[in-house]
C-alpha cells in the first residue's frame, strides 16, 4: 500500500472493503443502540470523512462511501426497534451490552447491519501468489 496516502488518527484513508465491515456493523449497532460510539463529520487533507470512535470503536469512513450507508439509516433497515434484544440468560445486565461481545448478545441486528454492508462493499483486500 502507498505510504504516501493521508492517515486520520493512524488509518489510511481507503475505501471500506468487505473485511471491514464487521467493525463497522459493530460501529453502527453501537451508536444506534447509543452505547457510547460517537460519530463525527469532519474534513481531514480535504477528504470528507465520518468517524465513528468510543469504548473500543476506532474507524474511519470515507464520506462517499458514507452515503452508500446514510439511505438504510433513514429508511429505518438499522432501526434497532425492528431488533429487540433476547437478553442471554447467563450474562448480567450491564455486561449484556458490553461492545466487546455485541456480535453475540444481540446477533440478529448485529447480522442484519453486517449483511446489508457486505453487500455495499463486496470488494475485498487485493492479495497477490508473490
Amino acid at each position: 500500500m502507498d505510504s504516501r496516502l493521508p492517515r486520520f488518527h493512524g488509518q489510511r484513508l481507503v475505501h471500506v472493503r468487505r473485511g471491514d465491515c464487521p467493525v463497522l456493523a459493530l460501529a453502527i449497532v453501537g451508536a444506534t443502540r447509543k452505547l457510547g460510539v460517537l460519530v463525527e463529520r469532519t474534513v481531514y487533507d480535504t477528504t470528507p470523512v465520518v468517524y465513528l470512535h468510543g469504548r473500543g470503536i476506532d474507524i474511519v469512513v470515507r464520506a462517499e462511501d458514507w452515503v452508500k450507508v446514510l439511505p438504510y439509516l433513514r429508511d429505518g433497515t438499522f432501526n434497532p426497534e425492528i431488533s429487540p434484544l433476547q437478553p442471554p440468560q447467563y450474562l448480567q445486565p450491564e455486561v449484556m451490552l458490553n461492545l466487546s461481545i455485541l456480535s453475540e448478545t444481540d446477533q440478529v441486528f448485529y447480522r442484519r447491519v453486517l449483511g446489508v454492508l457486505e453487500g455495499l462493499f463486496p470488494e475485498q483486500y487485493p492479495t497477490s501468489n508473490l
